[in-house]
């Protein structure tokens, strides 16, 4: 398990060869972020300390060491530590379409904790020591298969672990309706094939 000195610390870990995938470890960190959205679905852990997550319908909420957060692309959130505080926190981006293509090969079982239309809160101990283990294994020097293997034996397990979750609507960025209206219609026009 990721190292929890008593100085702050973060790592990050990306690798060419699973672009689907990145992630990073927090440590003693008093960063604070505004409001934001991600085009990656976001699995986050806290490790240590207590933060506020916004993004959710009836107002923030309190997470303590052991809970996590599943958040869809492009949902409007933020965590931060306490107050005069610092937390430990994992932070893990997967690649949207990616997502939805492995979630579509393995079944509408598979859904679980991973909603493309809601927010999920946990703090099942089963769920965060998996996440744990696999963030352990993206870091180590095991091989680009065994990590591959360990992400979506995590995802699929994520489906078997459904006790004490609390769901909540995904929010979406606010804009204007003018400017919705034009990504709307970019994201119809069909993109020609390459030719041959």
């Amino acid at each position: 398990m990721f190292n929890r000195h008593s100085y702050h610390s973060a790592e990050f870990w990306r690798d060419p060869a699973m672009e689907h995938v990145e992630t990073r470890r927090a440590c003693h960190s008093r960063a604070c972020y505004k409001a934001h959205s991600h085009p990656t679905f976001s699995v986050g852990a806290v490790d240590a300390g207590g933060s506020h997550f916004t993004g959710v319908s009836g107002g923030p909420s309190a997470l303590h060491p052991g809970m996590m957060v599943f958040i869809p692309a492009g949902c409007v959130h933020a965590c931060n530590p306490l107050p005069d505080d610092c937390w430990s926190y994992q932070m893990l981006h997967l690649d949207a379409d990616w997502l939805r293509q492995l979630l579509a090969e393995t079944g509408p079982s598979s859904a679980g904790l991973i909603r493309e239309n809601e927010i999920r809160l946990t703090d099942n101990q089963t769920v965060y020591t998996r996440f744990c283990q696999l963030n352990d294994t993206l870091f180590s020097a095991a091989t680009t298969e065994d990590k591959n293997a360990a992400l979506i034996e995590f995802i699929g397990d994520c489906a078997c672990e459904n006790d004490r979750v609390e769901t909540f609507a995904a929010q979406l960025p606010q804009g204007n309706g003018a400017l919705a209206r034009v990504i709307s219609q970019l994201q119809e026009i069909e993109t020609p094939a390459p030719a041959a």
